[in-house]
């Protein structure tokens, strides 16, 4: 069995993980989220939150939707929390998705996507930030997963994203939905709720989910980013993507890792 993360899946102007979508979807006019009470108060009450982003984040309390940058403004406040704590970062974006239904959430997926393949490898300005625009498929990621499932691996995406996203433009590696292992979001009917069902895949989550799926055992992981270090500890080949992050590299290497460097078209 070989382990994907999402990310390793993309080339990508610096898209965050979890939040990749909502951040594409504030460039294509799609209406900003109403985000419920709670959300702000994981934020406020967390102590290595940066001050600046704590009176950001007040000053947009009720302004939604008048407020024609509060999804960018959202976005800032969102990074500024990952660089805080990543994983309580990723665990707060649920609260974004909660009242869509299933197939909504699945369409702006799929239509976000489509768009941001598109696009230039570039930046735009939105408001008041400067974000990165355009999405590829990383062609030689998607090769080696075709390759492995030709050969009879089962090859499995494993990612802190959402995975009704994910699972809504799967088709484009040719993996059937059911392969997609992401972040589990509770659901009343077609109703998304804005609850976690655990593990979060992230961390040892991932190795968590993958175990409950049945895959005890992991041949081949590949990964990017410091979120799949214990699902990499766990394989018996390891291939770490070299984004340009030395002290996450020497880690990986440190690990027994190979090292695949990252060439931008």
């Amino acid at each position: 069995m070989a382990a994907f993360d999402f990310d390793n899946t993309l080339i990508y102007n610096d898209l965050g993980e979890a939040f990749m979508f909502a951040r594409a979807f504030c460039k294509h006019g799609v209406p900003a989220l109403s985000v419920q009470e709670p959300s702000y108060q994981a934020v406020l009450g967390h102590p290595a939150i940066p001050p600046e982003s704590l009176q950001r984040l007040e000053r947009l309390q009720g302004s939604y939707p008048q407020n024609p940058d509060y999804a960018c403004e959202l976005v800032t406040v969102y990074e500024a929390f990952c660089e805080a704590d990543m994983l309580a970062a990723y665990r707060w974006t649920r609260l974004f998705f909660g009242g869509l239904t299933v197939s909504d959430f699945s369409r702006l997926g799929s239509g976000v996507f489509e768009a941001e393949c598109a696009l230039p490898l570039s930046v735009q300005e939105i408001g008041p930030l400067v974000l990165p625009q355009g999405i590829r498929i990383f062609r030689a990621v998607h090769d080696l997963i075709t390759r492995l499932s030709g050969h009879g691996w089962e090859v499995l995406i494993v990612t802190a994203s959402p995975e009704i996203l994910i699972r809504s433009v799967i088709h484009y590696w040719q993996l059937p939905v059911e392969r997609v292992l992401g972040m589990q979001l509770a659901v009343d009917g077609d109703i998304i709720l804005p609850h976690i069902i655990e593990p979060m895949t992230s961390r040892q989550g991932k190795v968590e989910r993958l175990q409950r799926a049945g895959y005890a055992k992991i041949d081949l992981a590949m990964g990017d980013s410091q979120n799949d270090f214990e699902m990499l500890s766990r394989a018996g080949l390891k291939i770490f993507l070299d984004r340009g992050k030395k002290a996450l590299t020497l880690q990986a290497r440190q690990m027994g890792a190979l090292i695949q460097p990252f060439f931008k078209p």
